[in-house]
């Protein structure tokens, strides 16, 4: 997600005295526009109607950072959570945890999060139904004209779509009025922080341990600590992103 952002910002800001008419692309919808004035360089297919897939968090984000601040208190619902399939990119975020909206946006802006993406949807609009509503609304707001939403992380539906030219429209307004935005994109790495269920798992293992011990059940306590430590530590080694 973040290499295709980056990407599309390259492309945004090459300098517009370049020949283009001859450029050779192999993907089935591209734009090049002129950042300081939006003037179309090349296009090819870009007001045509296709599937966003993960650039659709780009609306996301940029509704995130509208509707909240970054230090901003969000819970993971289990709405949120399970409603995403399990074969898609994940931050790997557990039912019941807190993180502050600016650790969230990380986790769907630099890993594609499908999970963060409705996590945020469901605190800002109530429900993720409400949540695409806004995004339709802003899209429009905003001038995309080719554009339709569905869901807030981008998982693939025959009503879900936008055009090259409107996510172009939709980076451009998000990169020029959030600096957060460009800010976190740049970010090399970044971990999330220990949660109240992190605590609550350390919490579980002292008192099973502690009830075993006076039973002198050694062999059940070690068993205990492998299992709730490799729980522990497969989080942690997915939640720890370098990119």
């Amino acid at each position: 997600m973040k290499k295709l952002l980056i990407s599309l910002l390259f492309i945004l800001i090459l300098l517009p005295s370049i020949n283009y008419a001859f450029m050779e692309i192999n993907c089935p919808n591209a734009v090049l526009i002129d950042a300081s004035n939006g003037r179309v360089l090349y296009e090819k297919e870009a007001y045509s109607q296709a599937f966003p897939a993960s650039t659709t968090k780009i609306m996301t984000a940029l509704l995130a950072l509208e509707k909240t601040s970054l230090e901003e208190p969000v819970k993971a619902s289990a709405t949120a959570i399970n409603s995403v399939p399990s074969d898609g990119s994940s931050a790997y975020i557990q039912v019941g945890e807190t993180f502050a909206v600016e650790d969230l946006l990380k986790c769907l802006l630099l890993v594609s999060g499908n999970d963060a993406a409705n996590v945020l949807a469901e605190h800002i609009g109530g429900s993720i139904g409400n949540f695409v509503t806004m995004m339709n609304e802003k899209a429009k707001e905003i001038g995309c004209k080719g554009t339709h939403f569905v869901n807030a992380n981008g998982l693939d539906d025959d009503n879900h779509y936008t055009t090259a030219y409107d996510l172009s429209i939709m980076y451009m307004y998000a990169y020029n009025n959030y600096p957060d935005f460009e800010r976190i994109l740049k970010l090399s790495s970044f971990s999330l922080p220990a949660t109240d269920i992190t605590k609550k798992m350390i919490e579980f293992l002292q008192i099973q341990i502690d009830y075993f011990l006076k039973k002198n059940h050694l062999m059940v306590i070690l068993i205990i600590i492998h299992t709730v430590l490799a729980e522990k530590l497969a989080i942690h080694q997915k939640r720890k992103i370098v990119l």
